[in-house]
Formats: C-alpha cells, structure tokens, sequence
C-alpha cells in the first residue's frame, strides 16, 4: 500500500483508543509496548498502538519449507486457532516467503505476543514474525482488515547513482537489499528477517533516523476476511 494512503487513513483513526476498540484497559489489550509501535513518515513518528491487535501475528516463512513442517509447528504450540495448509499464501507479490496469518486462542499483551514471537522464530523453518493491527480499509459490507508488515521495507536513495550508504546500513543492520523499484530508480525494497538487527518496522525507522536517506517506511498489507465464510482464510493485498 503506498505511503500516503497509509498515512492518510491512520490520520482518520486517531480518536481510536485502545480502550474504545475492545473495552479492555491498557494491560489487558497490550498497549505496554506503544513506544515500539511505531514508522517514520517524514519527521513525523506514525503511532500504532491505537490499532495494536492482541489475538493475531503473522509468521513468514521460506517458500522451500514444506506446508505440513510448518502447519504441525504451528498447531503443536498449543497457543493457535487450528490451522490448515488452505491458510498458507505462497507466492504473494508483497513477499518472497510463505505467510501465514495464525490467531492466538486467547488475547495477549503486546510483551506476550513479543514473547510467542521468539518462540516462533526459534525454530529454523520460521524467518520472522510479526504483529498485526486493525485494518485501514474493507472493500464491501462484508470484511474486516488486519493491517500486516511483512519483511520487506522501501527505502529512497538521496542519489540513484550512488548506493553506498545503503549497502553500508544494509550490512550494518544485516538487512538485505532485494530489489530497485522498476518505476522509481531512486527507491530500493529490503528485507529484515529474524537475523537481522530488528524487524522491518524497527529497521525502516534505523534507517530514516540515519538522515541518509530521503524516507523508509515498511511495506504495508491487507488480509481481508470474508464474514459470510469463517472458514475461507484470508486474501492478502
């Protein structure tokens, strides 16, 4: 989802508490890690605690991980909704891993959810995981968003022609640089997996803090789920 858009739709949900959203306090929902949750838009911090969501993560794994090692992991845990291999997205045009979008059984705190975190990222066949907050838009009357950030972040070059400073913060941060964007010499997609120096939402801000570059934001998704049909798992987009 492009920047802006982002931006603009987090502007209209700022009345939003976290309170108001599930009518639980603070503790309950997870707000006691607000100041992590956030990316630079600007020289302005974009704030997500107000959309933190205490019952979802997403798990990104290799593509050349069978669907089976990773679905038995998962359900093994004890701490998930059941999930089948339908609930797998491979091949997604935001990712080059695998995804998979798991509920946890009960609510946790944001500290909690950190802490499955590890736990999944323990385990080799797991690249990263991360949190998830509400949705910014639904097509139609019948879906609800979860807003993802994957591995990937973008970040824009001051000069195209010149790359060093990032291939220096890319090494640095042991980030990857994966790809330039095909209409936008000037802007080049990275990746932040669990062997790197945070995830991409930390890493897209460690790179805009280093004043080297013109922005970097992590790359945004939607996974829009159908009411009509629990059981059809979510498309990402």
């Amino acid at each position: 989802m492009k920047p802006f858009l982002i931006f603009v739709a987090l502007l209209t949900m700022l009345t939003l508490s976290c309170a108001q959203g599930y009518e639980l306090d603070d503790s309950e929902l997870g707000c006691d890690c607000k100041e992590e949750l956030f990316y630079s838009y600007g020289d302005e911090k974009i704030f997500l605690d107000s959309f933190f969501l205490n019952d979802y993560l997403l798990v990104g794994f290799s593509n050349q991980v069978k669907g089976e090692e990773i679905l038995n992991f998962i359900n093994e845990t004890g701490m998930f909704h059941a999930t089948g291999k339908s609930d797998i997205v491979r091949n997604s045009h935001e990712s080059q891993h695998g995804l998979l979008l798991v509920q946890t059984i009960t609510p946790k705190t944001c500290t909690q959810l950190k802490g499955i975190i590890k736990q999944l990222e323990s385990n080799p066949a797991v690249a990263f995981s991360n949190l998830t907050f509400n949705g910014t838009f639904c097509i139609g009357d019948d879906c609800s968003d979860v807003m993802l950030y994957t591995d990937e972040f973008t970040v824009r070059v001051k000069d195209e022609n010149d790359l060093s400073d990032l291939r220096a913060v890319a090494q640095e941060t042991e980030t990857k640089i994966k790809e330039q964007n095909k209409f936008m010499p000037d802007v080049y997609i990275l990746s932040a997996d669990k062997t790197s120096k945070g995830n991409s939402l930390q890493m897209s801000h460690y790179f805009y803090e280093t004043g080297k570059f013109v922005y970097a934001e992590p790359n945004f998704i939607e996974a829009c789920f159908t009411h009509a049909d629990q059981e059809q798992p979510p498309t990402f987009r």
